[in-house]
């Protein structure tokens, strides 16, 4: 069951690297730097409290999880930002 939900987040992460993509290709590396290590660190620490309050392996499936997602989120609301302020 845990193999299976690694690879249902996979799609998650992938949409997460477009989004890198495109920031970088925009020589815009400052928000991502800045987002990287908050979602590293929040990420990290998530799934090092989930094992040890006895989830177990699915404390780093959440903690990757949860890294796909707000990563995902906080890049796109990057790129929805930088469209705007151009107009």
């Amino acid at each position: 069951m845990p193999g299976l939900a690694t690879i249902g987040l996979v799609p998650l992460q992938l949409f997460g690297t477009l989004g890198n993509t495109k920031l970088e290709r925009r020589l815009a590396f400052k928000p991502v730097a800045i987002i990287e290590i908050i979602v590293q660190i929040s990420s990290q620490s998530l799934a090092v409290l989930l094992a040890f309050v006895g989830w177990g392996i699915w404390g780093p499936i959440c903690g990757w999880g949860f890294r796909a997602i707000v990563q995902a989120g906080a890049l796109w609301w990057v790129i929805g930002s930088c469209l705007m302020s151009r107009f």
